[in-house]
């Protein structure tokens, strides 16, 4: 795919990509270097991947977006979702949806470093 066809997806579909690359992420983040047992493990990947951290993460790296990101991102914000996570405000929400669209953008496009360095800040926001 074209970086104009990857830009052509609808944000929600971009924020289900990047949802999942957020969350392997995590995942291995906390798998290599650490020996938490599996409950552990569970806790603090939940705790990463919820929306009122994310929306956190997107606030601290917001700035530091491209153009292209930035516009990824507001689309994103202002995409209609029919639900929303039931332990976040709706604009915590949106900003986590955000977040986790320019996550499935740069996947997308395999822009992995970028991705990666992105993911990185965002682990470590104090959320």
């Amino acid at each position: 795919m074209t970086e104009n066809e990857i830009y052509q997806i609808n944000p929600i579909t971009l924020a289900f990509v990047g949802d999942a690359e957020f969350s392997l992420y995590v995942r291995r983040t906390l798998t290599v270097g650490h020996d938490y047992k599996a409950a552990e493990l569970t806790r603090r990947a939940n705790r990463a991947v919820s929306a009122v951290a994310q929306s956190k993460m997107f606030e601290a790296i917001e700035k530091t977006l491209t153009e292209r990101e930035t516009e990824i991102a507001r689309r994103a914000r202002n995409a209609h979702t029919p639900s929303h996570a039931k332990n976040a405000a709706l604009s915590e929400y949106k900003r986590a949806t955000a977040l986790e669209a320019v996550f499935g953008y740069l996947s997308l496009l395999g822009d992995r470093d970028r991705l990666d360095g992105l993911m990185e800040q965002c682990l470590r926001v104090d959320g």
